[in-house]
């Protein structure tokens, strides 16, 4: 069956993910999709493939006003670095997101300085297949929550790390 080894993929990683989980890290799993069908003359979108996505909170992960990444953050990283290390074909996306405080530049240069510090944080750590990690700064984009409380706030401040299936199951 075509599709069925990226399923079987994305339910046996998922479960192993969540092992991860607790009030500071959400694990979602999610399926393969298509974009919504744009205007005729703007380019489509590409289907989005399935993969596994950890939120990590931010306030766990780093300390305050700051994007190293802390001793609690690194804790956490480790237990996730074992689980990446399971399978060294995976892609891996680590995207850093900030609220609307703030400048949209500082915004820009936080979320990027804070999703490289944890890709970095995974390549030196002995992350199998460093190759496979990138990172991006996603800077105000995709809130979660309102940026209109100190808790939506709190929420945006985030970063997430997908985790794709190998190239031959996708």
């Amino acid at each position: 069956l075509i599709g069925a080894g990226t399923g079987y993929w994305l339910d046996q990683r998922a479960e192993k993910f969540k092992a991860v989980q607790d009030q500071n890290t959400q694990v979602t799993q999610y399926p393969t999709y298509t974009p919504e069908p744009v205007p005729a003359g703007q380019m489509q979108p590409p289907p989005v493939p399935e993969h596994i996505t950890l939120r990590l909170n931010d306030t766990m992960l780093f300390n305050q006003g700051s994007s190293a990444v802390s001793n609690d953050g690194a804790a956490k990283l480790d237990q996730i670095i074992s689980l990446l290390n399971e399978n060294p074909d995976e892609t891996v996306i680590v995207r850093g997101y900030a609220s609307s405080e703030g400048t949209d530049a500082g915004n820009a240069v936080l979320s990027s300085n804070r999703a490289q510090n944890v890709a970095n944080y995974l390549l030196g750590h002995n992350v199998a297949n460093p190759s496979r990690i990138r990172s991006v700064g996603m800077g105000t984009s995709n809130p979660i929550a309102s940026n209109e409380t100190e808790a939506g706030r709190a929420q945006n401040r985030r970063v997430e790390i997908e985790v794709y299936p190998p190239a031959g199951q996708q």
